[in-house]
């Protein structure tokens, strides 16, 4: 304190008008506690006067627009004052009567230092984003950044006991010594708490603030995978708000269309996630370590995309780890190497490797191959409308049959950690899927060579990804610290279905890789119109990201990053008006981002991005909030709520073209395009959320959201299907006008998920329920308003993990899907009507809001065995799969039925593969 001068500081302050309160002064030893929200600073004194009985005098100017964010733990009334003013360059003097003077600070030296560091993995020293690093009484805290990065600065010096928590982790409470002027650095290592199934998916409502149980329970069933085809993307439909499950079926975030989202993996875009017609994801599931999920509401960091973004990280090795696994089911085999080990005081290096392939030309899975027979028959409708035969479609029935699944996926992916506090990390991805399906029919009334000819038909799809990156990330100063990474992706889809007539019964056998079906036919055979489609998309990205620890209370956080994004579409055949759209262009896009915590419980997160697109030459806005308060102890427990929400654009877009193919084994496929200056997507988001744990052994989850989308980018079926243009022969046209058009779209939902564990964890049940209502202007099409083709307004799903023993353990799940609508064929709606041809008697496409389909039921039960055996330890996995033998249906189509003279139509339906057992091994060395 400052002793000298007391005198004339005193007279000075006098002749300006002092605020003074004269009181008692034994009270100025007791401790008290106080907690302010935002008071000015002047109120936080009268506060304190009337608390602590002292006298104090002080100039108003000294405390004009100061105001005050502090939770003051029970201090005496010297301890409290100097906590209060110091963050303010105040101080205070006591005079002999004992009077407390606040003058302005003139102390020599700092009082503040900065605590900076890292928090990983323990066992693979993998980074961890999205951390809480709290102090111990709530004063104040950060997260750590994708870099697993933190620095709080402007901590006050003296002791102070620091909490870090993570989902899936066991939380670590530390208790560090700040200097004067001091910068602290330490890497943090969290220990994983035991989960049942990984990867580890994380979203965005997490607890802020130290309580009784850091929530983690719910990642122990969060994706307990079940069935032979398991993967992370298809399990993300345990979380709330996102539909994906169902073979042959979209990836939906709240909502929104499949083209309204991104998949990333380790950053890096991939645009063509699936593997077999979008039967499962094109990722081995031994490479992927954890997933981010970032739905309505999301932070500027993560980019610009109108419905989320769905982040995949590989999955490194423990330190010091060295290992193989090998597995294998009726569909694939999966084989995994690590390799790490230190080569340095701080430095290590870690080496993943991960391989999927199939094996469908030596065995091929009863199960998957009747499914594709089932599947694999001319449609008469779609045959007539597009094929040029004398003869009915109708009246042909499949006499051969042949398929070929093909795919292949290898990861590899590497971290050098430098020291404690840098690494260089890189990965490489390559996926190749292939999926072709043959079929001879004969007509029903031949009977000798003079007879109708053959009808053959194939349907073939190739799907394939290619990814690189390199990232360096580095804590430069305790405050700051900043991440680079440089990556490449290629992306290429190829689509051809044939139709021919044969005068002779022809071979179906495999045809290749270039799905030449004609080079297979005798001279006799007469190729109908074919269809061909293909997309390629080459984005490069380079960005970099930092950020900056101002004080305990507040952070920010700043990115640039540069696109360079080439993609060419190409449409020809007679079913559509032939298009070909070669596009590329360049976008500059930056954020700046802020994190405040205010008063104990409070955090509010506040910035914008901006993005310069080339094609357009223009500069957009994304400006976004997201405000969370924790309440650690309250009758109910633990429980945070969440609001957030702001602008989001979208500058990469994906179309979904339906196949009008004979067979179309695949519904619909995947163009991608970039949007031009009139289309660029654009949407509103508003997203709430609660976490509430009553107990350590249970938690639940709430959340409501609602998106409304002004412009929204749709495939134009008016425009590809436009009669006047196919009138047009071997003509092209450039451009996305082609395609698609400009729409208005909202969607609104919410869901609720309960986690329950007994027995000490050993029984855990999770269930949970969702409502999500679309609806998209489909005015050139139907004139109207309509339910959005992909959602299913009601969700249902059980799940119960029952660990019997320490090695034995027994999952079931139940999932329930009512309301679904668009019930036949896309094609149908989507290229049925523009065909001129006589429309089914009793039956319009003209409002596939009335065509209802059955509910969806499934009830799935696996048990996984895992012993030891030496030095290796084994996976025995025995799934049933729809063990109530449900033919749930995937889509309902017409047949034509000749009765006498009169032609009716009966409903068919594409089922799901009923009942089926499976099994599976998997070893590790």
């Amino acid at each position: 304190m400052i002793r000298s001068g007391i005198a004339i500081t005193l007279t000075v302050l006098l002749c300006l008008g002092l605020n003074s309160v004269s009181v008692g002064q034994d009270s100025k030893k007791e401790f008290v506690s106080f907690e302010f929200s935002g008071e000015s600073l002047s109120e936080a004194l009268d506060q304190i006067i009337k608390r602590t009985e002292i006298d104090l005098v002080y100039d108003p100017k000294i405390t004009e627009g100061i105001h005050i964010y502090e939770r003051i733990n029970p201090k005496n009334t010297d301890e409290l004052l100097t906590q209060l003013l110091e963050d303010h360059e105040l101080d205070y003097i006591i005079l002999s009567s004992g009077t407390y003077v606040i003058v302005k600070s003139s102390r020599g030296g700092p009082f503040y230092g900065t605590f900076a560091g890292k928090v990983v993995d323990s066992e693979t020293g993998e980074p961890l984003p999205g951390a809480t690093v709290m102090l111990a009484d709530a004063s104040g805290g950060t997260s750590t950044n994708h870099s697993g990065n933190f620095s709080i600065n402007k901590l006050l010096s003296g002791t102070h006991r620091i909490t870090f928590s993570y989902v899936g982790y066991e939380p670590v409470s530390k208790t560090i010594q700040i200097r004067p002027d001091n910068e602290l650095t330490e890497r943090i290592s969290l220990e994983r708490k035991p989960v049942d199934v990984l990867p580890v998916v994380v979203e965005a409502h997490r607890a802020k603030i130290p309580h009784h149980q850091n929530p983690t329970m719910p990642v122990s069933s969060e994706l307990n995978t079940v069935g032979v085809m398991r993967d992370a993307i298809r399990n993300l439909n345990l979380m709330s708000g996102i539909q994906y499950g169902l073979p042959l079926t979209d990836l939906h975030l709240q909502g929104g269309q499949q083209s309204e989202h991104r998949i990333l993996l380790d950053g890096v875009p991939v645009y063509n996630p699936y593997s077999f017609g979008q039967m499962f994801s094109s990722f081995s599931p031994y490479a992927i370590g954890n997933v981010r999920v970032h739905k309505t509401g999301y932070g500027v960091q993560a980019g610009s995309q109108i419905a989320g973004l769905i982040n995949l990280s590989h999955d490194l090795p423990a330190t010091g780890n060295k290992s193989i696994v090998l597995q294998g089911d009726p569909l694939s085999t999966n084989l995994r190497g690590d390799l790490s080990f230190t080569t340095g005081e701080e430095s290590s290096l870690q080496i993943m490797t991960a391989l999927r392939t199939n094996f469908w030309d030596i065995y091929k899975n009863p199960t998957l191959e009747n499914t594709l027979q089932d599947w694999n028959t001319i449609d008469p409708l779609i045959t007539n409308a597009v094929g040029d035969i004398e003869y009915d479609a109708a009246a042909y029935e499949p006499i051969r049959h042949n398929s070929d699944i093909k795919f292949f996926d290898y990861h590899l992916a590497t971290s050098y950690k430098i020291d404690n506090f840098s690494s260089i990390s890189a990965s490489l991805y390559l996926a190749e899927n292939e999926v072709e399906t043959r079929l001879l029919n004969q007509h029903r009334s031949n009977t000798g060579l003079s007879a109708a000819p053959y009808l053959y038909a194939s349907d073939g799809y190739q799907w394939n990804n290619l990814t690189a990156q390199i990232s360096w990330n580095e804590i430069l100063t305790p405050r700051f610290d900043v991440s680079t990474q440089a990556s490449y992706s290629i992306n290429q889809f190829e689509h051809q279905n044939r139709m021919g007539t044969a005068d002779y019964p022809i071979s179906v056998g495999s045809s290749g890789r270039n799905f030449n079906l004609d080079s297979a036919f005798s001279e006799n055979s007469t190729p109908l119109p074919t269809q061909f489609d293909g997309n390629e998309i080459q984005h490069f990205i380079l960005k970099a990201d930092g950020s900056y620890s101002i004080s305990p209370h507040l952070l920010i956080e700043g990115g640039v990053q540069l696109d360079r994004v080439t993609s060419g579409i190409d449409i020809s055949n007679l079913s559509y008006f032939p298009a070909r759209i070669d596009q590329s262009a360049t976008l500059l896009s930056s954020y700046l981002n802020t994190k405040h915590t205010f008063g104990s419980y409070w955090n509010v997160e506040w910035g914008s991005r901006f993005t310069y697109a080339a094609l357009s030459n223009q500069v957009y806005a994304e400006p976004r909030f997201t405000v969370q308060f924790d309440q650690p102890e309250s009758n109910i427990g633990y429980w945070s709520a969440k609001l957030s929400g702001g602008l989001y654009r979208q500058f990469i877009n994906e179309f979904q073209v339906t196949n009008s193919g004979p067979t179309s084994l695949v519904p619909s496929f995947a163009i991608w395009s970039l949007a031009n200056e009139d289309n660029i997507p654009k949407a509103w988001h508003l997203n709430g959320s609660a976490l509430i744990e009553p107990s350590s052994n249970r938690s639940i989850k709430l959340e409501l959201y609602y998106k409304w989308q002004p412009v929204t980018n749709i495939t134009s079926y008016s425009n590809l299907s436009s009669q006047e243009n196919l009138s047009v022969q071997n003509v092209q046209v450039s451009g996305i006008r082609a395609f698609a058009e400009t729409t208005e779209m909202k969607a609104w939902g919410g869901g609720i998920k309960v986690n329950q564990s007994f027995a000490d964890s050993n029984l855990k049940l999770k269930t949970g329920y969702d409502y999500s209502y679309s609806r998209i202007d489909m005015e050139s099409q139907f004139g109207r308003m309509m339910p959005a083709p992909w959602n299913e307004p009601h969700r249902t799903q059980l799940r119960i993990l029952w660990r019997m023993m320490p090695d034995l353990a027994v999952t079931a799940k139940w999932q329930g899907i009512w309301g679904r609508k668009w019930a036949f064929r896309k094609s149908y709606y989507d290229f049925l009507r523009y065909r001129q041809f006589e429309m089914p008697t009793n039956f319009s496409f003209n409002t596939p809001e009335n065509d209802k389909m059955s509910s969806f039921q499934q009830v799935d039960l696996s048990f996984i065995y895992q012993p030891t055996l030496g030095s290796a330890n084994l996976e025995v996995r025995l799934e049933l799969l729809n063990i109530l033998n449900r033919e749930n249906t995937l889509e309902k189509y017409l047949q034509p039925v000749q009765n006498g003279e009169e032609t009716i139509y009966r409903v068919r339906h594409r089922s799901l593969p009923g009942f089926h057992p499976t099994i599976s091994l998997q070893v590790e060395f």
